[in-house]
């Protein structure tokens, strides 16, 4: 039992890294697609 819990912790938290990884993926495309339609006008 105790093992299980260890696992889903762990899980969780590479979930977690992931999706933060993640969110600062897009927003840097997001800002790239600003910087190129700004440039664009």
């Amino acid at each position: 039992m105790i093992k299980y819990q260890v696992k889903l912790k762990v899980t969780m938290r590479k979930i977690g890294l992931s999706t933060k990884a993640a969110t600062i993926h897009f927003k840097g495309l997001i800002r790239l697609l600003v910087n190129a339609i700004i440039n664009v006008n």
